[in-house]
């Protein structure tokens, strides 16, 4: 398991937080920002459909990476969006249907975008699969044509 602390520091980043899910962010900074489950050996799966259950990463904590120009803003729009809608957050919208307490974490940076692939990037290195809410590694310009299935 690749803990929440562990990741931030592979990709040399000072961690924040965490808060609790639904719990403001008041940091209005750009960064990244990191959403795990408090006890992940607790099975969580029983609302998913076989698509979402492909993607589930057993006993892991990390259940999506994401960015933000304004972390504070970003996460507020993660809080109000609802399942199958495409905004304010449709990234990672399969944590609505999570039934599970979850922490927020962040860090501060300049260029998010990076940071993000790279957190994304480390944790497919530590895990061999992306962070069960995130579909693509991060900025769509520089992926190729390919499938979740294929990396």
């Amino acid at each position: 398991m690749l803990s929440v602390p562990d990741l931030f520091r592979r990709v040399s980043l000072e961690m924040c937080g965490p808060v609790e899910w639904l719990t403001p962010l008041e940091d209005t900074s750009s960064g990244v920002y990191v959403i795990a489950l408090v006890n992940p050996a607790a099975p969580f799966t029983e609302n998913l459909s076989d698509t979402e259950l492909a993607r589930w990463n057993a006993g892991e904590e990390i259940i999506y990476i994401g960015k933000a120009t304004n972390l504070h803003k970003r996460i507020a729009q993660f809080y109000r969006h609802k399942y199958g809608r495409s905004s304010p957050h449709r990234g990672g919208q399969d944590i609505k249907l999570l039934k599970a307490s979850i922490r927020v974490y962040w860090g501060r940076v300049i260029d998010c975008a990076t940071a993000e692939r790279s957190m994304i990037d480390e944790f497919y290195a530590q895990v061999g699969a992306l962070p069960f809410a995130n579909r693509i590694r991060g900025r769509r310009e520089n992926l190729s044509s390919v499938s979740r299935a294929d990396l």
